[in-house]
């Protein structure tokens, strides 16, 4: 049995039926804000607690400790704290307990709580149900993790969000009953001096009280409306659980856009995951969601609550450069699995660049394409020479980028342009693939025979240009002249 320590008089609290991460709207009402006054008036500080009984409020002693009054709100409604007590046995002190309950001044009409009989295995989902810093109620969730003793107290820790305000706060299973009380974050002062944390520690009431406290309670308050004491009355019925219904779910490429089975992978990659429900929400419900690529790799992408009135849900899948293959989108709805297969397709190779005539130029060659070079470019050539060392030897070359892997036929075209404007067009029959250059010697001639400077009417003294045109349209010259 445990035992209490009578320690002095404060004001009020609030109680609420029995708690589920689906119905939080119910349970708050039975969560109370009290505040800690000194003697003078001087607010000492906050804290939060939570109905046992229709007019008994449990929280943690360090809230109330060296107050001279309390002041209660829940449910909406203000109370007085008739007086406050600490708990204490079981090895534990009350310093080490950290837990105490205040006697209303009358009974509240909130939900009133139990405590569980039975232990939760480490990795269970625990809530916490409370008022941080003072702001409106709020319900976290996090999974329990560890287990200890301090000072003959068992003790639990949980890995949520938590700050100053929310000691006293019950740790609730998924039923609502309380498994334990918070007592302190591990945590440091944050940018405001306000001190938060992501591990919460309390008092594990199962290991320390468990099917005993409702005993005890009763004994301790026979008129305050314990649950399940004799004379109570019935238990007040626990809250209708709301199932969301779901009707569609599916993945799209744009928040409203139409649903895809299929997507296409990229340096980043975005879809929407839409889920519609049948109904708008009454209740309050968690939802997540996770990616599942082909291995078996998850990655956590959506994660929060469903509000009153909602009629479905909008998740931002977002990957990194995602592996090709069947992938699916896990979304949970209070804990309860459902999944949208889709799948990843490679991107496409980029389509080839089209062939281009990056440069081009006339040299003497000797007749070998092994002489092809733009550093060996002439722009001045001598009449005489050529017909010396014969106009075999001298070529018009364009250099293609990148080198053609199929043949170009017929769009290749190589225009010789008199000094007086006039054009001599040929059209290359075919550029052959796997070859970067291609070239034209300098025999262009006249139906009499002559080369192409020599005719009178092309006036030969001047400047001739080779004009190529490559298959994307742009034109390199070539230009010479002809002493």
């Amino acid at each position: 049995m445990v035992g209490i320590v009578a320690i002095g008089v404060a004001p009020s609290s609030n109680a609420a039926r029995e708690v589920n991460p689906g119905t939080f709207s119910l349970v708050s009402s039975g969560v109370a804000l009290i505040r800690a006054y000194g003697c003078g008036g001087k607010p000492l500080g906050q804290g939060t607690g939570f109905l046992v009984g229709a007019s008994v409020v449990m929280t943690a002693r360090h809230v109330v400790v060296g107050a001279c009054r309390l002041r209660v709100r829940v449910g909406g409604e203000n109370f007085v704290v008739k007086r406050w007590v600490a708990w204490y046995g079981g090895g534990a002190s009350p310093s080490a307990a950290d837990l105490a309950t205040l006697k209303l001044d009358h009974a509240a009409s909130g939900f009133v709580f139990r405590v569980r009989a039975s232990r939760v295995a480490p990795g269970t989902n625990l809530g916490m149900v409370g008022y941080p810093l003072g702001n409106r109620l709020s319900l976290n969730q996090g999974k329990m993790f560890w287990r200890g003793k301090k000072g003959g107290a068992p003790l639990l820790a949980v890995r949520m969000l938590g700050a100053e305000g929310a000691s006293g706060s019950p740790f609730i299973d998924d039923n609502g009953r309380v498994v334990g009380i918070l007592q302190i974050g591990l945590g440091s002062e944050d940018v405001f001096g306000q001190r938060t944390s992501g591990v919460l520690v309390g008092l594990d009431l199962v290991r320390w009280w468990g099917p005993r406290a409702r005993l005890d309670l009763c004994r301790a308050y026979p008129n305050g409306g314990i649950a399940g004491c004799p004379g109570a009355g019935p238990a007040p019925p626990p809250p209708t659980a709301e199932t969301v219904k779901v009707i569609a779910a599916n993945l799209s490429a744009t928040e409203d856009g139409q649903p895809q089975a299929t997507f296409v992978s990229a340096p980043k990659f975005v879809a929407y995951l839409q889920v519609d429900f049948a109904a708008p929400t009454k209740q309050r419900h968690t939802f997540d969601a996770y990616a599942l690529s082909p291995v078996g790799s998850r990655t956590e992408q959506c994660g929060g609550g469903i509000g009153l009135d909602w009629t479905g849900v909008t998740c931002e899948i977002a990957l990194d450069a995602p592996m090709a293959g069947a992938w699916r989108v896990v979304y949970l709805i209070d804990g309860r699995e459902r999944a949208v297969g889709f799948q990843i397709t490679s991107a496409p190779p980029p389509p080839p660049a089209t062939p281009h005539i990056q440069q081009c130029w006339t040299q003497y060659t000797g007749g070998s394409t092994s002489n092809w070079n733009p550093g060996s470019a002439t722009s001045t050539f001598s009449g005489n020479d050529i017909l010396a060392r014969g106009a075999a030897n001298f070529t018009t070359i364009a250099l293609m980028n990148p080198t053609p892997t199929a043949d170009i036929v017929g769009l290749v075209t190589l225009t010789l342009i008199q000094p007086n404007g006039r054009a001599w067009p040929v059209t290359l029959t075919r550029w052959q693939a796997g070859y970067p250059m291609w070239g034209f010697d300098l025999r262009w001639t006249w139906s009499d025979g002559s080369l192409f400077f020599q005719h009178p009417e092309a006036s030969g003294q001047g400047t001739w240009t080779f004009q190529w045109k490559g298959p994307d349209g742009q034109t390199c010259n070539s230009a010479i002249s002809i002493s």
